[in-house]
């Protein structure tokens, strides 16, 4: 059992709490995994400061002014938009909770392969940002496409097998009916939990758009 936990806890930090300078739990020193301390959490929002940090790979360093968003594939009018011209659009406001799928994973047995995040991969935020069905809609999303990808800004070389030949942008994706629900935000820095971060955290945490 040693040898097999041995194995997971290489590119992570060991289960000794080690805390950031913000008071967060550090799970991974890079790629950035951060958790949240529940014993310092008492507001239905988290706060902005213990808000916490999931990250595949190093965090990208991006410049707002040549920041462009894409929209292509199977849409009939390929879009490409500004930072500048994403926060002219209509934007709404909404609370979501957010969690990494692997939260309490430190508790499995067998244990298994990653950051061996205890309860506080998950935080709660209001974010604000344009409607994902906007920004389909205005593209004119053909009506045989049935996935939407979304490929981060972020590249690496992932860890664990199978280890692909050279790096990769992290991506997800939602299926279209999921996709057009008017509640999936590409959320950007305005009356939302991180307004206030800045540097690292504003850049960690999605900056300058998230799903």
């Amino acid at each position: 059992m040693e040898g097999s936990k041995k194995h997971y806890v290489d590119h992570y930090v060991d289960n000794a709490a080690q805390f950031s300078s913000a008071g967060l739990i550090i799970r991974q020193k890079e790629p950035k995994n951060l958790e949240a301390p529940f014993d310092r959490i008492d507001s239905y929002l988290t706060p902005t400061e213990l808000f916490y940090i999931r990250s595949h790979f190093p965090t990208p360093n991006l410049d707002r002014a040549s920041y462009q968003l894409r929209i292509d594939g199977a849409v009939r009018r390929p879009l490409t938009l500004s930072y500048e011209e994403l926060r002219s659009m209509r934007s709404e406001t909404r609370v979501a909770t957010l969690e990494c799928a692997g939260n309490s994973r430190v508790f499995l047995v067998p244990q298994v392969q990653g950051a061996q995040w205890e309860l506080g991969a998950v935080s709660n935020a209001e974010w604000t940002g344009v409607p994902l069905r906007a920004l389909l809609e205005r593209a004119e999303l053909q009506e045989d496409a049935c996935e939407i990808v979304l490929d981060g800004a972020d590249r690496g070389t992932p860890k664990e097998e199978p280890v692909p030949p050279e790096p990769i942008s992290y991506a997800w994706s939602l299926s279209r009916a999921k996709a057009l629900q008017q509640e999936v935000l590409v959320a950007y820095p305005r009356n939302c939990a991180w307004t206030l971060w800045n540097g690292f955290r504003q850049m960690a945490d999605g900056y300058p758009g998230r799903m």
